[in-house]
């Protein structure tokens, strides 16, 4: 019996619509944190907060390369980092 419980929880999890979309956030927004990242990955000298800044940077390139086109994705990235 206590084996059926956590599949039984997750599907109904799943069923019930609690689980948040896998494109919650925006081409944008997610060009932003990537921008953000880069920013701290670059500045950042602690070896440790450095790597989990480019670690952050590259989990975004991720999602805005399976999303957009590296001309869709350039031209947001410009876009975006105007002041």
């Amino acid at each position: 019996m206590r084996r059926l419980i956590l599949p039984v929880a997750a599907a109904a999890l799943c069923l019930t619509g609690m689980v948040a979309p896998a494109w919650a956030q925006t081409p944008d927004q997610d060009v932003r944190c990537l921008l953000a990242s880069n920013v701290f990955a670059t500045q950042e000298k602690d070896a440790t907060k450095k790597q989990i800044a480019q670690t952050a940077a590259l989990f975004y390139m991720g999602r805005l390369d399976a999303r957009l086109s590296i001309a869709e994705l350039k031209s947001r990235i410009l876009t975006e980092a105007r002041p």
